[in-house]
């Protein structure tokens, strides 16, 4: 784990809003940060060398050495050797979580799954690693899924990437109403048309889904994965997907995003005003 060195020539600063000591470091990369946000080296240009840095900022090689680590540390910068340090540039992935389990959305397309679809629509190379595994139900999946705590779950995963950078880990749960019925869902293989596609086409259509939004930090499988910089959380969307309105719960889908790589959209219909206006008081 990289440390950062505390051995500055210049003393911290007070700063009046938060009422402590800012360190000389954390001053040039928040300036830094402001200049990068403001486009001044552009979308993955150069920033200032250490030498300019020292003569621009008035510090040390050691603060600017610093500095620059900080930025690496958040994501912000990246170093090459023997080039200089850029600005980091990730191109973010919209996805419309609405359209996901929309199967007419796909435009009859089953050669593949729903999200290499909209990956390729976006212009981006999808890969994806697959394992399946058994699991125990914990008791939030038991209650969910009416069946008893640690009874036996298939679990299917895919280690997603865009571009061959390391995005998203999709984690689907089926319990044992849905595997014995389909038993395709239990081997160790991908299904090439998606989960969803393959379980309308077999009877078991999913027509009602709740999703729940949450973030939190990585886990350590996921830090091995994503290598995330420190500043990045994890995006969680726990989508429970019924067999309709009130009825059983057919799946639950986990999907943990890299947060600074993707954007998720949702359509919402208004109702507009369902109340007559007043004319009396208009």
């Amino acid at each position: 784990m990289y440390s950062l060195p505390y051995d500055f020539i210049e003393p911290p600063v007070w700063c009046p809003v938060s009422g402590q000591r800012t360190a000389a470091y954390q001053r040039v990369a928040e300036d830094l940060m402001q200049r990068i946000s403001k486009g001044e080296f552009g979308v993955d240009g150069r920033i200032p060398t250490e030498t300019q840095l020292i003569g621009q900022y008035k510090i040390s090689a050691t603060t600017a050495r610093t500095a620059v680590a900080y930025l690496g540390r958040l994501g912000i910068t990246e170093t090459r050797h023997g080039s200089g340090t850029y600005v980091v540039h990730r191109r973010v992935l919209r996805i419309n979580a609405t359209q996901t389990e929309d199967l007419d959305h796909r435009d009859g397309v089953t050669s593949q799954d729903s999200w290499s679809t909209d990956v390729l629509a976006a212009d981006r190379v999808p890969s994806q690693d697959f394992e399946c595994l058994i699991v125990p139900a914990s008791e939030q999946y038991a209650r969910l899924f009416e069946v008893e705590v640690d009874s036996p779950l298939v679990l299917r995963r895919c280690w997603r990437s865009v571009d061959g950078c390391a995005a998203s880990i999709e984690s689907g749960y089926y319990p044992p109403l849905v595997t014995g019925a389909l038993p395709r869902l239990a081997l160790p293989h991908d299904i090439d048309q998606g989960t969803t596609s393959y379980m309308a086409e077999n009877g078991y259509p999913m027509l009602w889904h709740q999703d729940l939004i949450s973030a939190r930090p990585p886990r350590p499988e996921e830090i091995n994965f994503f290598r995330p910089p420190v500043s990045v959380s994890i995006l969680v969307r726990l989508r429970i997907s019924y067999a309709d309105r009130g009825e059983r719960v057919l799946r639950i889908m986990e999907t943990a995003y890299r947060s600074d790589l993707h954007e998720i959209v949702y359509d919402v219909a208004g109702r507009g005003n369902s109340h007559p206006v007043d004319q009396e008081t208009a």
